[in-house]
């Protein structure tokens, strides 16, 4: 069962917590809030903690994959951080907004773990 944490507690990021409820392969260890204010019932709806910190999220060794469900302008650098911890990172699309981020990302993750996947050509 791998860890994880999903950062961004928009729609997207209660979705796919909801739909991870019933995953065998990966389960939801921790959130992050990057706006406390939309935090809601997070934590008991989903029985998941809440946090306002994804670098300490990143450094947590009971984390092994980091779910972005953040505002595109954000992506590019928490893909590179989330690469440079060790962790798998699944990002919403876009994963970038300028395909010079675009390659960066993917160089990061590259040098990270090169068995990784991208489904957008670069």
């Amino acid at each position: 069962m791998l860890n994880a944490a999903v950062i961004g507690l928009g729609w997207r990021g209660r979705t796919i917590s909801g739909r991870m409820q019933a995953s065998q392969e990966m389960r939801i260890m921790r959130a992050v809030n990057l706006f406390p204010e939309k935090q809601g019932d997070y934590t008991a709806k989903y029985g998941v903690p809440v946090t306002g910190d994804y670098t300490a999220v990143l450094a947590g060794p009971d984390i092994g994959a980091v779910i972005l469900n953040t505002p595109n302008n954000l992506h590019t650098a928490q893909i590179v951080q989330v690469a440079h911890a060790g962790k798998h990172v699944v990002c919403e699309k876009p994963v970038a907004l300028k395909v010079a981020d675009a390659r960066r990302s993917r160089s990061a993750v590259t040098r990270a773990d090169p068995r990784h996947e991208s489904r957008t050509p670069l």
